[in-house]
């Protein structure tokens, strides 16, 4: 793989909850997200859990230094998933080709060395007045779809294999 190659990676920060940590793998690998980045602690729960995604995905823990180092000199863009006075709402936001992808912490969202590193802050828009923002793996999810969702567009219209039947309607 060269290092222009397009390519979305998930990180994740070290979770209070492991079924968010979970959730967010299992997740990525839904969306064909083949890299995940754990900054903090390893994978915990590998077996099960993660219904073997562990085993088609390279999933590699990283120091917070390290992770910063490796995505700069790998050209990385970070794109942040959090609300931010001058972040952009997700549906208006192109994903660059080659990105990582973070939704911040459970409790503490993202340090300000998070912030000041991020090349794009998007955030996906609240439409209810009862709970200010979602949970991190909610979060991820939504990101990733919109993220991918305009590569698995051109996959789809390029996949030959849909029935007549389908095609049809019936």
């Amino acid at each position: 793989m060269t290092k222009d190659k397009a390519e979305k990676v998930l990180a994740i920060l070290n979770l209070k909850h492991d079924t968010n940590q979970i959730s967010m793998i299992r997740t990525a690998n839904h969306f064909g997200i083949k890299k995940v980045f754990i900054i903090g602690d390893e994978l915990r729960h590998k077996e099960g859990s993660c219904k073997s995604c562990h085993r088609h995905m390279s999933i590699r823990s990283f120091e917070e230094w390290q992770f910063f180092s490796s995505i700069a000199a790998k050209r990385y863009k970070l794109v942040l998933i959090e609300k931010t006075e001058n972040s952009v709402p997700i549906e208006d936001f192109t994903f660059p080709e080659r990105c990582v992808i973070m939704t911040g912490h459970e409790s503490n969202g993202f340090s300000k060395d998070f912030i000041d590193a991020a090349d794009y802050i998007v955030h996906i828009p609240t439409l209810g007045d009862q709970v200010p923002c979602l949970n991190t793996g909610v979060a991820c999810g939504i990101g990733l779809y919109e993220a991918t969702k305009r590569d698995a567009l051109h996959e789809s219209k390029d996949d030959n294999n849909v029935s007549d039947e389908v095609k049809d309607g019936k």
